[in-house]
């Protein structure tokens, strides 16, 4: 584990072009991506996307997820156990000092599948830069981002950032791999560790 950051181009799209509930597999073939809103949450997402409102658009998504309550009554789970281990036909479960494993066979978790709704951001990005633990890089950004940068969210850098990203990059010889490329209404710094 570590420090994961990127810079990525987010580009305009229009409200018009962008259908409403359509299954999420139409918006990845149409090169879109999302970010499901957080149903327990609005805060967290908040502060996590807020500089992604500007350039994206909510839309109702169709989604398909695993019923895991629905596993749990069928395999003697107890219902306040949580998913802590999936693998090739293997699901793990766990409730305080208590572990269950099952297997359950591809053919068999399909029964388990259902569509919902949910709401999303949709937008459009290329990935412009990614560093792996560049603690200084981070620091940089962190000083001269107007507000709080958390973890997983996207943040916009303006230009007087871009300025310092690239004279970092440049003093410390560093590829400043597509980060200077135009054609993007914004640049985003996002991190993961």
């Amino acid at each position: 584990m570590g420090l994961d950051m990127w810079m990525y181009g987010i580009k305009d799209i229009s409200n018009d072009e962008i259908p409403d509930n359509m299954p999420e597999s139409w918006y990845f073939d149409n090169g879109y991506s999302l970010v499901n809103k957080y149903e327990n949450d609005e805060d967290e997402f908040d502060r996590l996307f807020h500089d992604m409102y500007k350039y994206s658009v909510a839309r109702n998504i169709i989604c398909t997820i695993t019923d895991f309550d629905e596993i749990k009554k069928d395999y003697g789970i107890n219902e306040k156990a949580y998913l802590c281990f999936m693998g090739h036909n293997k699901l793990g479960f766990q409730y305080e000092k208590s572990y269950k494993e099952i297997i359950i066979k591809e053919d068999k978790l399909n029964k388990y599948e259902r569509e919902i709704t949910r709401e999303a951001l949709v937008y459009k990005a290329d990935e412009l830069a990614y560093w792996r633990k560049e603690y200084d890089l981070q620091d940089l950004i962190y000083n001269n981002y107007n507000g709080q940068i958390y973890n997983c969210g996207f943040h916009r850098l303006n230009n007087e950032m871009m300025r310092k990203i690239n004279r970092y990059l440049r003093v410390r010889n560093m590829d400043k791999q597509g980060i200077n490329n135009d054609g993007y209404v914004a640049k985003m710094y996002h991190e993961w560790y």
